[in-house]
């Protein structure tokens, strides 16, 4: 800005700069944007100030007289609609151009510095939206004032936590997993209550199995419904259950796939075979080596037992640690 008075600006949802105003309430400047960003100028509008904070609330690098708005990790062309560079984690989004900007739906979604995705939940488990490019990575969860805000600013790595990081109710994990189920396509009416059962130490949600220990899937007597019960407290469950991929790779295709819908089971001698299913999902490339790790251990002690035949046959991979 320029001059020594006082001056406001009003951000909308999305955190552009829509108008700025002096002390006494004049006009100083007022924008209006496009989808993509793109200043829609109007003759009317009222262009005073130096301000080159725009769209997004980022600043407009004026410089060479390039035009780019600065996103922090890359630059973006507000007038294409295209970042300048590509995605620092393109290699996680191979079926997305590493220069579209929010996945090509800037309505539905938002990027704060022009990295990674994830979705950000509130404590009580309710969906809030995505950051970039879709429905994936790091579940993020925004707590106390913040959430209550409607601003862009609240789905930020700064505003949030982590899923493991933070302590929520039976119910609130509960909300979280079933939700990610039902977005990623998973008909959560086959869920006995329709939706995760959640067992919290003594928090309780949706009647889990008593005996759980990390994940398990049982059965509704005369009804193809089944309860997917999640251990909260385990460990295992704390360490893995964090991320879209890991979840749908646990809850998604084991639990509901592999024991709910092809009912895979320790007593027909199957229960490997979810593990299979697991190994060729698509979610498992995005899963972590430790993640991976863990599920290739528990597949090797159970296919060994279940179908010794099977066992030498996938021997040569587990031993290289299959990433597929």
């Amino acid at each position: 800005m320029s001059g020594s008075g006082i001056c406001y600006p009003l951000k909308d949802h999305l955190g552009s700069i829509r108008a700025i105003i002096d002390g006494n309430g004049r006009l100083l400047e007022e924008n209006d944007y496009y989808a993509f960003g793109h200043r829609h100028s109007r003759s009317e509008q009222v262009q005073s100030s130096a301000n080159r904070f725009k769209y997004n609330g980022k600043e407009l690098q004026t410089v060479g007289g390039l035009g780019y708005l600065d996103y922090g990790a890359r630059m973006y062309d507000q007038s294409l609609g295209r970042w300048f560079t590509t995605d620092p984690l393109s290699e996680k989004y191979y079926g997305l151009s590493p220069y579209v900007y929010c996945g090509n739906n800037p309505l539905n979604m938002i990027d704060p510095d022009g990295r990674a995705a994830s979705p950000y939940y509130d404590s009580d488990g309710f969906f809030l939206g995505t950051d970039e490019e879709g429905f994936r990575g790091t579940v993020r969860i925004v707590t106390g004032r913040t959430a209550a805000s409607k601003s862009k600013e609240r789905l930020s790595p700064q505003n949030s936590k982590p899923l493991e990081k933070v302590s929520l109710s039976a119910k609130s994990y509960s909300r979280i997993y079933t939700d990610i189920l039902k977005q990623l396509g998973y008909d959560v009416s086959l869920l006995d209550g329709g939706e995760v059962a959640v067992k919290n130490g003594d928090d309780t949600y949706n009647d889990p199995f008593s005996s759980v220990e990390y994940a398990v899937t049982t059965y509704i007597v005369g009804n193809k419904n089944f309860r997917i019960s999640v251990d909260q407290m385990n460990d295992g469950v704390q360490r893995d259950l964090n991320t879209v991929e890991h979840i749908e790779n646990v809850l998604g295709v084991h639990e509901y796939t592999g024991h709910g819908i092809r009912r895979f089971s320790e007593k027909k001698k199957t229960h490997y075979m979810a593990y299979e299913l697991q190994f060729k999902h698509a979610s498992w490339k995005h899963c972590t080596p430790l993640f991976r790790g863990g599920m290739l251990s528990r597949y090797y002690g159970i296919v060994k037992k279940e179908n010794p035949e099977r066992y030498r046959q996938m021997r040569p991979f587990i031993l290289k640690y299959w990433y597929k």
